[in-house]
């Protein structure tokens, strides 16, 4: 009877890491529910790769870790998966904390044990994209396996400028139809458990509609629009990459997509107002990038305005001397052009 009541104690305590582990989360999630998100996928990531179980498996004797060992870890998101610094730290972090929760509910384990020097900020050096190169991106993707969802999750990537994190997460009932206009509106929470929302464009909803007919994609009912891991997405740029005859010293990930409309939105006029809108952020410390310190005096709005030019001197140009000026601008400022020949094309076509 002892015996069999010694074995009833011991199944009560199988699962004790793992109920260490959920608490932990639980109080996380009061913070932020994308946090709690990303902090279990980082936690399920390392012990999958350290002790390959899943948490629901893991033992206490599991826990037991040398700091060189998380050395090897960190090493191993740099080189293999070939993440940015600033990544590998948002990885390494959550272990950091998860221990600290441990040995304070007296587990034999010390935070110090998983602490890594924390790498150098890299967060500017992911490479641009110009809007024309992302979309050639989308195009080239749908020859991929899953084409039609890597080609769409690129679209929606650089025109709401989410992150990776949220995008994956985009459920088909946070999409619902804008009542003042004829586009749709996609609504998140992302980091800092903040709420955004971004318009999506008839045609790139349509985009969406077509994954749910690929053959591969009725196995899927949560509710999720993505289902495409880290790994497929990196080989997906690797190969994008590769096909565009792209430098590695450009630095393009898929983070580049992020900013891809914040550079439209500068290269055509925008204000850095417009900018933290589109990229959702809460200040403007993380723009400095979009501010140029070298400033062009000739260009500022003091001369501009007071620059004495004919109103009517783009009719003395001929079509040619058009097209050279229209050649020198930027891609973004083309994009604009095309726009209001095309609008005026239509019109033309429904006379």
């Amino acid at each position: 009877m002892n015996a069999a009541l010694n074995n009833n104690v011991v199944g009560l305590h199988t699962n004790r890491v793992f109920e260490s582990i959920s608490a932990y989360l639980m109080k996380v999630e009061r913070r932020s529910t994308h946090t709690r998100y990303n902090y279990e996928v980082a936690i399920r990531r390392f012990f999958m790769w350290y002790r390959n179980k899943n948490l629901e498996e893991l033992k206490e004797e599991d826990l037991d870790i040398l700091n060189e060992q998380m050395i090897r870890y960190q090493a191993h998101l740099l080189d293999d998966y070939d993440y940015g610094h600033n990544y590998v730290n948002a990885l390494a972090a959550p272990i950091v904390k998860l221990y600290e929760h441990l040995s304070r509910n007296r587990y034999n384990v010390k935070a110090e044990d998983v602490r890594l020097d924390k790498l150098p900020d890299d967060g500017e050096s992911y490479g641009k994209l110009t809007v024309k190169e992302a979309e050639t991106m989308a195009k080239l993707a749908m020859k991929q396996k899953k084409g039609q969802e890597k080609a769409t999750l690129i679209r929606v990537a650089y025109t709401t400028s989410f992150r990776k994190s949220s995008l994956l997460h985009i459920k088909w009932s946070d999409i619902s139809i804008d009542p003042n206009s004829q586009n749709y509106i996609v609504k998140i929470i992302g980091k800092g458990n903040k709420k955004h929302s971004r318009p999506l464009s008839p045609d790139l909803y349509n985009e969406m509609l077509k994954i749910k007919e690929q053959a591969y994609y009725k196995k899927y009912n949560d509710n999720y629009v993505f289902h495409l891991s880290d790994n497929t997405i990196l080989a997906m740029m690797k190969n994008l990459r590769a096909e565009m005859n792209i430098s590695e010293d450009r630095n393009i990930v898929f983070h580049s997509f992020r900013n891809v409309a914040a550079n439209y939105i500068k290269e055509t006029g925008g204000d850095i107002e417009e900018i933290r809108s589109q990229l959702g952020h809460s200040n403007y410390a993380s723009l400095k990038h979009y501010m140029s310190d070298d400033k062009d005096y000739a260009n500022m709005a003091g001369i501009r305005m007071l620059e004495d030019i004919d109103e009517n001197i783009l009719e003395k140009l001929n079509k040619e001397e058009l097209l050279q000026i229209i050649n020198k601008q930027s891609e973004s400022i083309k994009i604009i052009l095309q726009r209001e020949a095309k609008k005026l094309i239509n019109k033309k076509e429904e006379r």
